[in-house]
């Protein structure tokens, strides 16, 4: 059975005038924080996946866009999944655009293509390749278990041909009073060795240390993988596909 069609709730956007401050402050708390300026310039592979949570005004996706540009190298391809449960009108983000100038080449081509605002994946292509985001509206858990290929630990590493760079966790699990663990199995298992995450929000640290992440100055670092699976979601091989080779030999 498919999941049952939920509707979108639009949040009404109120700009402050310190907006104009919020450039500066992602680039400390995100950019820095990862050190992507200098991984963008030393990647050793044509890729680079970036995941967060709560996509919002999009800012941190917009100097990301900049960035990559001016310091990776021209063949390589920028990948940003971000989820997004109550995503922001595009009549409100023009709004918010006009206090960013410094952005306007990135803005002006993510409005003229921002998606309807329906649930599900929303896949966006800018400058000829170089950079793609996939907007993923809905809740984060049941967004990022869709990326898993079965979410069994062990299959997941034997299948999985790409990993996350890069974690920005914007939403703060002292919001709520559930279980996230779920969540963050699901996050380890979309990463590998060496994977960064940043986050502001020192509620985290539990769940984070608890999947193999350990903080080592403003960044968490996966260095250690734990066997576990995502009970409450694992993928089944339909029975007309073959396993793979490397399970059968």
């Amino acid at each position: 059975m498919s999941t049952p069609f939920i509707p979108i709730k639009l949040i009404p956007m109120v700009i402050s005038d310190d907006l104009n401050a919020s450039v500066l402050e992602i680039f400390k708390q995100f950019i820095a924080n990862h050190n992507l300026i200098h991984r963008f310039q030393t990647l050793t592979n044509n890729d680079f996946i970036i995941a967060e949570t709560c996509f919002g005004s999009g800012l941190n996706f917009l100097l990301t866009w900049q960035l990559w540009l001016q310091h990776a190298p021209k063949n390589a391809r920028l990948y940003v999944y971000s989820s997004e449960n109550q995503p922001f009108s595009a009549d409100d983000l023009s709004k918010l655009y006009q206090l960013w100038p410094e952005l306007t080449a990135q803005t002006t081509l993510l409005l003229a293509h921002y998606p309807s605002l329906t649930p599900g994946f929303h896949s966006l292509t800018f400058n000829n390749g170089r950079i793609n985001l996939v907007l993923m509206l809905g809740e984060k858990q049941a967004c990022f278990q869709q990326l898993l290929h079965c979410g069994d630990a062990g299959l997941e590493k034997t299948l999985r041909t790409h990993y996350v760079d890069a974690w920005h966790l914007n939403d703060s699990v002292c919001a709520n009073d559930i279980d996230e663990s779920d969540f963050f199995k699901t996050l380890a298992l979309l990463s590998t060795l060496g994977t960064t995450l940043v986050t502001q929000h020192d509620s985290y640290r539990a769940y984070l240390e608890n999947v193999g992440f350990k903080l080592s100055h403003n960044q968490w670092v996966l260095n250690e993988l734990i066997p576990f699976h995502t009970p409450s979601f694992m993928k089944k091989t339909p029975w007309h596909i073959a396993l793979p080779q490397a399970l059968t030999s």
